[in-house]
């Protein structure tokens, strides 16, 4: 899961922007600047474990914008953060671990790594939620990756 985090790192050291990285409480607007600065790393999903992340990532920020009652809030945000596309990643991502999973990989493995996978986009979504240093930063960043 871990392989596209020096990319990552390097990509939030160069592109962090004190409007965007400190943009409390979040709005729209911080979101869609985060997530478009995120979009050009070039980083991408390579092993199961980060390809089950995007999952559960796209699924938990597609929870969160359903927990939102701001609809002006989701009507801002770009079209790739939308509840639908957030539903159609979350499925992609989903049937891309799949197949990367070899016939001779056992389910075990494959659920394993799912759990751990949920459980690290638990704390992105937490610490988004919270409005934790880099918590929006930190989400969108994995939301671009796996667009």
């Amino acid at each position: 899961m871990y392989k596209i985090m020096s990319v990552v790192t390097g990509v939030a050291i160069y592109g962090s922007t004190a409007s965007v990285a400190n943009a409390q409480p979040v709005d729209a607007q911080a979101h869609n600047a985060a997530f478009e600065l995120r979009s050009t790393s070039g980083a991408s999903p390579q092993t199961l474990s980060e390809m089950l992340t995007c999952s559960a990532v796209w699924e938990r920020w597609n929870s969160s914008l359903g927990d939102r009652s701001d609809r002006k809030f989701a009507e801002a945000l770009r079209k790739e953060l939308s509840a639908e596309n957030a539903k159609k990643r979350k499925i992609y991502w989903e049937r891309v671990a799949r197949r990367e999973m070899d016939e001779d990989d056992d389910s075990a493995y494959f659920n394993e790594k799912r759990s751990e996978a949920e459980a690290y986009a638990n704390k992105l979504v937490t610490a988004y939620r919270n409005e934790a240093d880099k918590g929006t930063q930190n989400l969108m960043e994995w939301l671009a990756i796996c667009k």
